[in-house]
């Protein structure tokens, strides 16, 4: 009996020693696991804190690098200015005669005046692509007692504008004689030569303006674009 008794406290005591390593085994493995997700939530944190440093400081530098640009091209287009208006007192230093093509006499009847008001005369010569070949706008004749020009160079503008620049024809013709028969320096001009369409742009010859010269100079224009493209004449220079 006594042996009996015995046995089941130590029994008892066991089954308590077992249990008590149980419950402390989860309630350890509780704070344990706690702890770890404790640790991937701030670790998980500090990276997205690091993320949106990162962002604001691509945001910043984008904002930077668009100020910049800005800037830049706004100093750009000051100085593209400024170097515009020295080019043109530049031209204007250089400028000894000056045309508007409208004054000029015609030979055929391509040729016909129209207003614009970007162009530097006001009035220009249009030749329409529905007119024939061969007008010519001729005179008036530039004397040489004019700019006592006998024997030195120059050179002459033509500024010109076409409807079209996408065909590859050639619509018009320029030269600059003297003494109404002898051409001193000429070039045909393409459509396809026109940086834009619709756009004034300038055309040069240079020469020497011959020391036997009577009469004077001549600058002519002879519309080629029939049935290609219109073509505008507004001013022309002669520049030393």
């Amino acid at each position: 009996m006594v042996a009996g008794n015995l046995k089941r406290p130590n029994a008892m005591r066991i089954v308590g020693i077992i249990l008590a390593i149980v419950v402390a085994s989860s309630v350890l493995g509780y704070f344990v696991g706690a702890n770890n997700e404790r640790t991937m939530e701030l670790e998980y944190r500090a990276e997205v804190d690091a993320l949106r440093i990162q962002v604001s400081q691509v945001l910043n530098l984008t904002r930077e690098i668009r100020r910049d640009i800005g800037s830049v091209s706004d100093r750009e287009t000051q100085l593209e200015s400024q170097v515009s208006k020295m080019s043109q007192v530049v031209d204007s230093l250089r400028t000894v005669y000056s045309e508007p093509a409208s004054i000029k006499p015609q030979a055929g009847q391509a040729w016909s005046k129209v207003s614009d008001p970007f162009s530097l005369s006001g009035t220009v010569m249009k030749a329409s692509s529905l007119s024939q070949n061969g007008s010519i706008l001729f005179g008036p004749y530039l004397s040489k007692e004019y700019v006592g020009m006998l024997g030195k160079r120059y050179t002459v503008v033509f500024r010109c504008k076409v409807g079209s620049n996408s065909p590859s024809d050639y619509v018009v013709y320029i030269d600059v004689t003297y003494d109404m028969a002898h051409v001193l320096s000429s070039m045909k001009i393409k459509a396809s030569d026109f940086t834009l369409s619709n756009a004034w742009q300038d055309f040069q010859l240079s020469f020497a303006s011959p020391s036997n010269m009577t009469l004077g100079l001549e600058f002519r224009v002879q519309n080629l674009n029939e049935g290609i493209t219109d073509v505008y004449i507004d001013q022309i220079q002669l520049r030393r």
